[in-house]
């Protein structure tokens, strides 16, 4: 008393070890990617390629924050399963300054849905449902409201505060708990009266008719439609959903893939009993008791 509650970090080193190697892999040349035409013998192949390969990295080394983007794909792969990126091109004109640029967000997987059913090597485009939970400044989600799009229409549909109110996070996750920790507040979650600066749930849906054709609209939480229904096509010019999810362990025939710690934790719980039992009996040998009887 008191036991020793000593925790030997194996899961973690595997992680960095991890880390390290598929870093030094990724960023070892001064070249982030390889450009080669489909035809060496075309000159019009070998011109594109080249251009292409120009304007990559140009985009990857200054536009995108690749690195942080690399370490955190391996870092979500490993740690829950699987990475989850959503790419869009960003296109915004504000103060005389114009953004005109492609984007990659890293999506935790708390916040996606998709059906368990799907399909292993793509349940992006297989899953007959996909959405993502975004979590949006009530500021915000009112400047979208009062945006136009090039017919003039708002992008959102206007609503009251009482309506944008239902939208807040009420529970927690159970993933995202332990990615806070015990104890810990959420910070997108709040219970006073609503403000420009609290959270709300803003959803990204992509769903399938009956004829298998893509859909996609935004939601207020679970209630209330910001956006109506629009073919894929129409917001999307490549007509394909824009997330990609990746993997660090292959899993056949599973949607959702095993992480790594929990495949390593029986051997992590077995290394951390045998290293507390071995202190037990360590301070039971050097801090010995003696025993008095009477007489």
């Amino acid at each position: 008393k008191p036991r020793p509650t000593i925790l030997r970090p194996k899961t973690r080193a595997i992680l960095r070890n991890n880390e390290a190697a598929a870093m030094q892999a990724a960023f070892s040349n001064k070249e982030l990617v390889v450009g080669e035409p489909g035809n060496p013998d075309d000159l019009m192949s070998v011109a594109s390629a080249a251009a292409m390969k120009e304007v990559m990295e140009y985009r990857l080394s200054k536009t995108i924050p690749t690195f942080e983007l690399y370490l955190g794909g391996i870092q979500d792969a490993q740690a829950t399963g699987q990475v989850i990126s959503y790419q869009y091109w960003k296109y915004e004109q504000k103060n005389g300054k114009k953004i005109d640029q492609p984007c990659i967000e890293l999506r935790p997987i708390e916040n996606i849905r998709l059906d368990g059913g799907a399909d292993w090597i793509d349940p992006v485009n297989t899953s007959p449902y996909w959405c993502d939970i975004i979590p949006m400044y009530v500021c915000d989600v009112r400047g979208m409201m009062k945006q136009k799009d090039k017919d003039g229409k708002p992008k959102w549909k206007t609503y009251e505060d009482a309506i944008i109110q239902k939208a807040r996070p009420d529970v927690m996750d159970t993933i995202r708990r332990a990615r806070i920790g015990t104890g810990k507040q959420d910070p997108h979650q709040e219970t006073s009266a609503i403000k420009d600066f609290d959270t709300v749930w803003v959803m990204r849906w992509f769903m399938k008719d009956a004829q298998g054709e893509d859909h996609t609209y935004y939601s207020l939480g679970t209630e209330e439609l910001l956006t109506e229904a629009k073919p894929l096509q129409e917001v999307y010019f490549h007509g394909v959903r824009p997330y990609v999810m990746g993997y660090s362990i292959l899993e056949t025939h599973k949607a959702i893939k095993t992480s790594l710690p929990m495949l390593v934790r029986p051997l992590q719980q077995e290394t951390n009993a045998v290293a507390n039992d071995r202190l037990d009996n360590v301070k039971f040998v050097l801090h010995k008791r003696w025993i008095v009887a009477r007489g």
